[in-house]
């Protein structure tokens, strides 16, 4: 803590402010806050502390983290400001092994810089997996070479576990907020938001579990507002009154439920919806499973129906793979075990309904992860794709019906939440 000229062995978090400069950003000088603390511990670990800003601050965007134990012999690069160079100096090497306080050697190249104070808490940029890897925190310096340490990312992100955010949903429908958190259906929301500017409704159709309401709401509701049209979302399928907003698309998420549940009503509402987008800059826009097609597909409303279908369907090997690593890169430093990724896609390949198999499963990775990497040995613990939700199911379960109590009450809930079908076997329905 030289900045603040403290000790840093002392356990007390300092409690002034510390200036920050961004010379690569062009950015003006801002205070900053300890918030989180690890002085020099007796074995020499520690020396991390985690910066708040007192106020908001409009920062470039972050730099990748990495996580990884096979960095030997990477090149890298950092930046500093050794002794008497004001203008900062770049220096390379190669990464060697970890030493017993966890840290990683840094070899610096003959024809650069050391790494010396002036570097410690730079960032360590490792060329071959293209991110950062660690920061610079020590160094042994003797007439003939320099060698320094940097600190693992996984170390820095477990001193705060605010800065590793779970990128998985689990089963819950992912949401307009969640947006940044969709992979895997670019195509898709092109298709439907293409379909939308064309036609007066769009009907986005496919199997359970392929995955509509999120292609819906985290998908093409942000695409649609982006492109400036005015989205209302609807939960019922009631049209909404004549003298909204000029230019607005109604979108209604998961109209099989009212189609199961009262076909009647259905149609009606349904028709209403066709009645409304056929006003002038009216359109509507709502997402149904295959069986309830025939529901709808009679009398005057069938031709607006079968017009404005998009097929969805289940997500491809590469969509998948997007889908499993694209939220990842928002938790800084998350890795798989190697091969971990392609046997997920191995097994949920040949699984009906894939995408809440594997969205159940890579939730439960996350809780049951080592530091940032999610592991083999979690993925079988928890029995890989098909194993995953079933040990959930029974875990919830576990939670009410203890020793046998309950299990009478409990099998009852489970008949009233379930209604049978002549096409898809069961569909789900709300009890008291």
């Amino acid at each position: 803590m030289a900045a603040l000229s403290t000790d840093p062995s002392d356990p007390r978090p300092p409690d002034r402010e510390v200036t920050l400069d961004f010379p690569f950003a062009g950015l003006p000088a801002v205070a900053a806050r300890v918030k989180r603390w690890q002085p020099i511990a007796a074995d020499g670990s520690g020396d991390i502390a985690i910066l708040a800003f007192p106020q908001p601050v409009q920062l470039p965007p972050p730099v990748p983290l990495y996580s990884g134990e096979q960095l030997w012999g990477h090149r890298f690069q950092v930046w500093g400001f050794p002794h008497g160079n004001r203008s900062g100096a770049w220096c390379g090497g190669e990464l060697l092994a970890k030493q017993g306080t966890r840290w990683l050697q840094l070899q610096g190249d003959a024809d650069t810089p050391p790494i010396v104070e002036g570097f410690s808490g730079s960032p360590v940029w490792d060329d071959q997996v293209g991110a950062v890897v660690g920061m610079t925190v020590a160094a042994d310096v003797n007439p003939e070479t320099t060698t320094a340490y940097l600190i693992p990312a996984e170390d820095l992100i477990a001193a705060d576990e605010s800065l590793l955010p779970n990128p998985y949903r689990g089963l819950a429908p992912l949401g307009e907020a969640d947006a940044q958190l969709f992979y895997g259906r670019n195509e898709d929301i092109a298709r439907v938001v293409e379909a939308v500017r064309a036609k007066d409704l769009v009907a986005i159709v496919g199997p359970s579990g392929v995955g509509k309401s999120s292609l819906l709401r985290a998908g093409v509701v942000p695409a649609l507002r982006r492109a400036g049209m005015a989205v209302l979302e609807d939960k019922d399928g009631t049209a909404p009154p004549a003298g909204s907003a000029a230019d607005v698309v109604v979108a209604v998420d998961q109209f099989e439920e009212l189609v199961h549940h009262d076909p009647d009503t259905a149609r009606q509402r349904f028709a209403q919806l066709v009645e409304f987008a056929r006003q002038p800059n009216k359109r509507v826009l709502l997402t149904l499973r295959w069986d309830c097609v025939d529901e709808l597909s009679s009398g005057q409303t069938a031709a607006a129906l079968t017009d404005g279908m998009i097929a969805v369907t289940p997500l491809g090997r590469s969509q998948l793979r997007s889908a499993i690593l694209g939220p990842a890169a928002h938790a800084p430093g998350l890795r798989f075990e190697d091969g971990l990724v392609e046997r997920i896609l191995d097994e949920a390949s040949a699984e009906p309904g894939q995408l809440p198999l594997v969205a159940s499963l890579l939730e439960q990775l996350w809780y049951a992860r080592s530091g940032t990497t999610l592991t083999w040995q979690a993925y079988r613990q928890l029995g890989g794709v098909r194993g995953a939700v079933a040990q959930r199911a029974e875990a919830a379960m576990a939670a009410v019906v203890h020793q046998g109590a309950h299990e009478a009450e409990v099998a009852r809930l489970f008949r009233a939440l379930v209604r049978p079908t002549d096409t898809v076997g069961f569909v789900r329905k709300a009890a008291r």
